[in-house]
């Protein structure tokens, strides 16, 4: 009996001493990494508006012509980076003012070349104009480049003062003469 309780302490102590003598085990976790860029493309946007909708231009002629003008403010906002254009035409391939039958030719001048109205015609003139002078609307198919920016507009947009003008004789019947234009904002 001696025996078996030895081979019974050896066996234990056997066991105890391979758990001291066994290095201790750690858990670690394996690991990767990786980097990822993130881009945002902002796209160029532009807005363009009208401080008025309409111009009321009231002239009272006189039989040689009388001159008479109001304006309105055109801004264009835009975050575009090479800036934009501001163009203007008539909305249709027509430049006269229109009352029915009756109708005011556009001025002679251009934008390039502005100049006085002569009687009974209308136009419009920007800043840059000298003063006085104005240029006939073009066709729908033929605008003109009022503005060309190369940077971003100002917080808020860039303004342009439009002045619409119109010389008219006692030979033009009375009564409300109109023409739709168009303003167009374009990023360059």
């Amino acid at each position: 009996m001696k025996v078996q309780t030895i081979s019974k302490i050896t066996a234990g102590s056997a066991l105890a001493l391979a758990c001291v003598l066994m290095p201790a085990m750690s858990a670690s976790a394996a690991t990767e990494t990786v980097n990822s860029t993130i881009r945002v493309h902002v796209n160029s946007a532009i807005t363009v508006g009208v401080s008025a909708a309409t111009v009321d231009v009231n002239v009272t002629p006189t039989a040689a012509g009388a001159t008479a003008s109001a304006a309105h403010n055109v801004t264009v906002g835009t975050n575009n980076a090479s800036g934009y254009k501001l163009q203007l035409a008539s909305s249709t391939a027509a430049t006269t003012l229109e009352k029915g039958s009756d109708t005011i030719p556009a001025a002679a001048g251009s934008f390039a070349a502005p100049a006085a109205l002569t009687t009974d015609t209308w136009g419009y003139r920007i800043d840059s104009f000298a003063a006085n002078q104005y240029a006939g609307i073009t066709a729908n198919t033929a605008p003109v480049t009022l503005k060309n920016t190369t940077t971003p507009s100002i917080a808020g947009g860039d303004i342009t003062a439009v002045t619409w003008g119109a010389n008219v004789s006692t030979a033009t019947p009375n009564g409300t003469y109109t023409r739709e234009v168009t303003y167009t904002a374009v990023t360059n």
